[in-house]
């Protein structure tokens, strides 16, 4: 090719070329224009990255406003060896769901009602953060405490210091339940006697304490509550332990014989009667006095009816209301078998079967109502003896009743229905 013609071309080649104009020019970032010219800048390329990606700021400096990150506060210690009480500034740690008589939302609360924000919190979520808090903290104090435990002894140890024996006597030293509790003034002094109210009350104010003063305060502050509690429940379980007897080195025999069978409470014959039979037990406690004269109440509503018991503690206080109720059922059951057999008319002397069926189709026949009641006979030593109150009647017809005093409840009934059958002429 000529010069001539390599001259024609160039010249060709750069007419037919569009210019440049600032509007063909894309639109980058300044760092990726730099990043281009890389080349030809002076800054290295791990000054124009730096530049490009600023570095992050560390992880904690986001927190370091947090109250989780506060320092301990100083507590002060009472004469009893309680911490002080220190104040918050939510309300809702003491506040109980009836103040507000609303709703109790399934998932979630709403933001708004009708327009108007929905402001209305108790104590009932804080209680359940509180005990998780509780129990997190209570769990690292009980492994310094007592690195020897194993790990049967720290779960035992650490369900005595969470029950209601340990945090209620604790809730009603700082008088949470008379000084601070807000609720319906028509439920309040029932609420205050409640043990459920006061536990809650105790577990929902370390939940408020844990978000307004931080992590170090609270374990500050539930350390020096819980350590009179935590030597004297685990020299209990200690005493218990040592006085089970150990068991014995002996080969045991070839053939074993069968263990016995536990003998079960009323409770639990209550409970497994209401799971077999789909009803619904609903049970209240309530404590009255001060210590050591304490006066534990429960009360049992099984159909309708409401059962009260009391006792030294809880447990007897259920057993004797669980006691009254398990009678009931038996009745409830008794009249269920009745009306699901139709019987014939009144029963002349040949009937067959003893005089309690007797008389029981003599009461279905003539729609009579009755009920057995059993108690124990006063100032009378054997505690085998009952006395059986044996009432039938009708609207219609007047009631009367029979007692009659057995050996056992089976015997008491015998007698009371033969007493009955007697008086009415039957035989």
């Amino acid at each position: 090719m000529s010069p001539s013609t390599r001259i024609a071309l160039g010249a060709r080649t750069a007419a037919s070329r569009p210019a440049l104009t600032p509007r063909l020019v894309p639109s980058r970032p300044p760092h990726a224009l730099r990043w281009a010219s890389s080349s030809r800048s002076s800054l290295p390329l791990s000054a124009a990255i730096s530049a490009a990606f600023p570095k992050a700021p560390a992880p904690s400096s986001k927190y370091k406003k947090s109250p989780q990150a506060r320092p301990a506060a100083t507590i002060e210690v009472r004469g009893d060896g309680l911490p002080g009480f220190i104040p918050l500034d939510d309300p809702a740690p003491f506040t109980h769901p009836s103040l507000f008589q609303t709703k109790r939302w399934p998932f979630e609360q709403p933001q708004s009602i009708d327009g108007v924000p929905y402001t209305h919190y108790d104590y009932e979520k804080l209680a359940a953060f509180g005990d998780r808090i509780l129990r997190m903290l209570l769990m690292e104090f009980i492994q310094e405490s007592c690195p020897q435990l194993s790990t049967a002894g720290t779960i035992s140890l650490l369900k005595c210091l969470t029950s209601s024996g340990v945090t209620c006597p604790l809730a009603r030293s700082f008088r949470l339940h008379v000084d601070r509790l807000q609720a319906d003034p028509a439920a309040l002094p029932q609420l205050q006697g409640l043990l459920s109210v006061q536990a809650d009350l105790l577990r929902a104010y370390i939940a408020g304490l844990f978000n307004e003063q931080g992590y170090a305060t609270t374990r500050l502050w539930v350390r020096q509550a819980f350590n009179a509690s935590l030597g004297e429940q685990y020299a209990r379980l200690k005493k218990q332990i040592e006085a089970t007897p150990a068991p014995s080195a002996t080969p045991a025999p070839t053939s074993t014989p069968a263990p016995a069978r536990r003998k079960e409470s009323p409770a639990q014959k209550l409970g497994i009667w209401a799971v077999r039979k789909k009803v619904e037990i609903r049970s209240k406690y309530a404590v009255e006095g001060e210590e050591p004269t304490q006066v534990h109440k429960c009360w049992l509503r099984l159909e309708g009816r409401e059962f009260a018991g009391e006792g030294d503690s809880q447990e007897a206080a259920k057993t004797s209301a669980a006691a009254s109720a398990l009678l009931y059922a038996e009745e409830l059951d008794a009249r269920n078998r009745i009306k699901a057999k139709p019987t014939p008319n009144l029963p002349g002397p040949s009937a067959h079967g003893n005089r309690t069926s007797r008389f029981i189709k003599y009461c279905h026949n003539n729609k009579l109502e009755f009920a057995f009641v059993y108690s124990v006979p006063r100032r009378c030593a054997d505690p085998d003896l009952v006395l059986c109150t044996l009432n039938w009647g009708s609207e219609e017809a007047s009631h009367r009743h029979v007692k009659a005093v057995g050996l056992g409840k089976s015997k008491a009934r015998d007698l009371a229905v033969k007493a009955a059958l007697e008086s009415m002429g039957l035989p």
